[in-house]
């Protein structure tokens, strides 16, 4: 078994055993509080460990993503442009205060080969990037940790949100580019593939977040169980744009996918 397949299976091993919109946007940056509702993350904090920026330079527009390797990051389907090559991954709580030794360039990207954005649901939105490795991690940096029991998240159950994306998507959009998180509550299984999260009290994920990690506080630590993938767009007064729902695709039904493509990236 090589390293990527243990660090991907190992916690999952020691466990007994309407049309909602992409979220992609354009860079920018200002110092609200958010991620819609929650709290800047803090250097160095369990939150950021595992979480990256992922920026598309042709596109101008921002993702978010999770470490699963000492090179890899998973992230949503609809965050890869059509040159991936074009995009970099920052380890750093701002954007705007990024510095060449806090970014990575990707090298290579394998998006799921049945990701359909027109479906409703079972869309596949799920990707792995390949970034440089030879500058090493930055310090603070680390691969996350599958949740070990999936059967943790149950309607009602509480979710931590990380993300780099808008903390405003009422009238005026801004805030993308700073690392927030919040705790939201999951609302149900949505389809065999995606669970759907409640963000009626105006907490939740909006433009920019997409791909980024949905976790689990299991007594203390952080486990990876979710990503990102598209949240309300209702035209109506009074619910704007990420105040309904979003939807994570779920890390355990792609896991050998995600081994798969990996191991595929990792021989490039």
């Amino acid at each position: 078994m090589n390293k990527l397949r243990y660090l991907l299976l190992a916690p999952l091993l020691l466990a007994a055993c309407s049309n909602p919109s992409p979220m992609q946007t354009e860079v920018t940056s200002d110092s609200t509080t958010g991620i819609v509702g929650g709290t800047e993350v803090s250097p160095g904090s369990r939150e950021m460990y595992s979480t990256v920026g992922l920026y598309d330079k042709q596109s101008k527009s921002l993702c978010t993503g999770s470490l699963i390797s000492e090179n890899l990051v998973l992230t949503a389907g609809h965050c890869i442009g059509d040159d991936p090559k074009q995009m970099v991954v920052i380890f750093k709580q701002k954007f705007d205060d990024a510095q060449p030794e806090n970014i990575r360039v990707v090298t290579a990207a394998k998006r799921h080969e049945q990701y359909n954005p027109k479906q409703s649901r079972n869309t596949a939105d799920i990707a792995v990037i390949k970034f440089d490795s030879s500058a090493g991690l930055p310090q603070g940096y680390g691969p996350a940790k599958l949740l070990p029991n999936f059967s943790l998240l149950q309607p009602g159950a509480r979710i931590v949100a990380v993300g780099y994306g808008l903390s405003k998507s009422w009238i005026f959009k801004s805030g993308a580019g700073v690392l927030r998180t919040t705790e939201l509550k999951v609302k149900d299984g949505f389809s065999e593939t995606e669970i759907m999260i409640d963000q009626s009290l105006k907490k939740g994920v909006c433009s920019g977040d997409s791909g980024g990690p949905g976790y689990m506080d299991v007594d203390g630590q952080l486990y990876l169980w979710g990503v990102v993938s598209r949240g309300d767009s209702i035209p109506i007064p009074l619910t704007p744009n990420c105040f309904l729902f979003s939807v994570y695709t779920r890390v355990d039904v792609y896991t050998p996918w995600i081994i798969q493509a990996a191991n595929e990236l990792l021989a490039l």
